[in-house]
């Protein structure tokens, strides 16, 4: 009798070892109370499933941000733009099987980056737009050997750029720190170690120093941010002429340094892939520029405004940027005619070349373009008459004030401005 009292009991034990074996782990269980509790989940914008945490909690569509894998383990956490206060609690780093975690734009969010041991699975940091203050220093060098991306763009992240970095995430693609004066130290001469880094955009931060040779070395970079665009930064040094081996580099933007010297005369060549290229306000940078950067087969957009650059542009060749869209050239000293070359750039929407000292006419060729929208040339010294502008249908802006030009006003240019009256500003 006793037995069969027994047996009902057993079977209960043993249907809620499987749901609990079945379920969400208990230890993740306590982490993610935890981090609901420090963060105020009860005034999330969205906490459903969160409020009454359960054994259940990795079931489909049940928990709002939470992902798990086939064993019930967390995998990710996404909860971005979703009204988190408070601390990030170090709990959360006990959540060993976490590959992702994005909590971005909750800008009241702030404490300490939680530090994961070396054997988790975490690979991807995404922390753009907190509040902080976020305290990275500690997992800065805290070796996270699966950790492939970092943005933690303006969320006033304090902490430390050295060579800890390259040891501690070998395997690191993604390392983006934009906007945060609070990140110091200097580019680790070590870098060359992330053999598989592909974007690095450390511009608006407090890292300032040389812009170490080795990393020329990164074959698989393809994107690079230095300086800032807001206040000079501490980047010093030579204009590095290693620049031209990053054979993969599509975008290189470098802004507001102390960087000193010229282009060198092979830089761009061997960026067959460069779409975009800034280098703006670097008001130690001069020079001429040379006649590779005007053949450059994927280039989009060109902006070197600015800087002291001068000298004539080329003219002897004829420029293979076939899809280029943007050109600007304004705030430096170049000297000489405007090149007829610029007219025979049929995807050319915006031209700037103003705040120099060109001479010369203007050249007919750019009056031709069927695509321009805005033309910039003033402040230079261009004389002659105006040609006929029949060709600029989509001419939005229009600026060719403060030169030497004399002459009527073609019939064309009149009806330009009759159509819009804002358009237009000439002497």
């Amino acid at each position: 009798m006793s037995g069969d009292y027994y047996l009902p009991i057993l079977l209960l034990f043993l249907h809620l070892t499987l749901h609990f074996t079945n379920a969400i782990n208990l230890d993740e269980l306590f982490v993610l109370k935890t981090f609901y509790n420090a963060t105020d989940g009860l005034n999330w914008r969205d906490n459903s499933g969160w409020a009454n945490v359960s054994l259940d909690l990795c079931a489909p569509h049940l928990a709002i941000g939470i992902t798990c894998d086939n064993d019930h383990h967390i995998i990710s956490i996404i909860l971005n733009d979703n009204n988190l206060r408070g601390t990030i609690p170090r709990e959360l780093s006990s959540l060993s099987y976490l590959e992702t975690l994005d909590l971005s734009s909750n800008t009241d969010l702030s404490g300490a980056m939680p530090v994961w041991p070396p054997y988790t699975a975490l690979s991807s940091v995404m922390m753009v737009g907190v509040g902080g203050p976020l305290d990275m220093t500690a997992f800065f060098v805290s070796p996270l050997s699966s950790l492939s991306r970092i943005d933690v763009t303006n969320s006033n992240v304090v902490g430390t750029i050295n060579g800890g970095l390259c040891s501690a995430f070998p395997n690191l693609r993604q390392l983006i720190v934009y906007e945060n004066l609070g990140i110091q130290g200097q580019i680790p001469s070590c870098i060359d170690q992330l053999d598989f880094l592909s974007k690095l955009n450390l511009q608006h931060t407090s890292i300032s120093g040389l812009i170490p040779e080795s990393l020329c070395s990164l074959s698989d970079l393809s994107e690079l941010y230095l300086g800032s665009p807001h206040t000079t930064s501490g980047i010093t040094g030579v204009f590095p002429p290693c620049f031209g081996l990053l054979s993969k580099l599509s975008v290189l933007n470098i802004q507001r340094t102390q960087l000193t010297g010229s282009l060198p005369s092979t830089f761009p060549s061997g960026m067959v892939n460069l779409v975009d290229l800034v280098i703006k306000n670097n008001i130690l940078l001069s020079g001429t520029l040379p006649p590779s950067l005007f053949n450059l087969p994927e280039m989009e957009s060109l902006c070197l405004e600015g800087n002291y650059f001068n000298g004539e542009l080329p003219n002897h060749f004829q420029w293979n940027m076939p899809h280029i869209s943007q050109i600007l050239l304004g705030r430096n000293s170049f000297q000489g005619s405007i090149p007829h070359n610029f007219g025979l750039l049929d995807d050319l929407r915006v031209l700037d070349l103003s705040a120099n000292l060109f001479t010369g006419s203007i050249p007919f060729q750019i009056f031709e373009l069927d695509d321009l929208e805005h033309l910039n040339l003033k402040n230079n010294d261009l004389s002659g008459s105006l040609p006929e502008m029949a060709g600029l249908d989509d001419v939005t802006f229009l600026d060719i004030s403060n030169n030497r030009l004399g002459g009527y006003l073609p019939a064309s240019v009149v009806s330009l401005f009759r159509n819009n009256r804002n358009l237009l500003y000439v002497d």
